[in-house]
């Protein structure tokens, strides 16, 4: 089997960040109806953006220890700071909503 360099688990970390974006705005879309004034769907949503990290890691550690899932966490990190970022800016530049 082949062996997973530093530059490849961080690009693998990236891949899952990417993954979980979709999957935590789709999950939290399907649960705003049922309490459309609620934080909760939202945040359950939210949650929802650490299992493919958390399936990534898991099969990483097992494979091979504390190293590579070093990298791939690092990969998460780098995409969940820039859309932090990104929102931040967001709410800088075009203010906050008022419903």
């Amino acid at each position: 089997m082949m062996k997973l360099g530093r530059t490849e688990l961080f690009g693998i970390g990236i891949a899952l960040a990417l993954l979980g974006l979709p999957a935590w705005m789709m999950l939290a879309g399907m649960l705003i109806p049922f309490a459309p004034s609620a934080e909760w769907p939202k945040n359950v949503g939210l949650a929802g953006l650490a299992a493919p990290i958390a399936a990534g890691g898991t099969y990483l550690f097992r494979k091979g220890g504390v190293r590579p899932l070093a990298w791939l966490l690092l990969g998460w990190l780098l995409v969940a700071a820039i859309a932090g970022l990104y929102l931040a800016m967001v709410m800088w530049i075009g203010g906050t909503p008022r419903g």
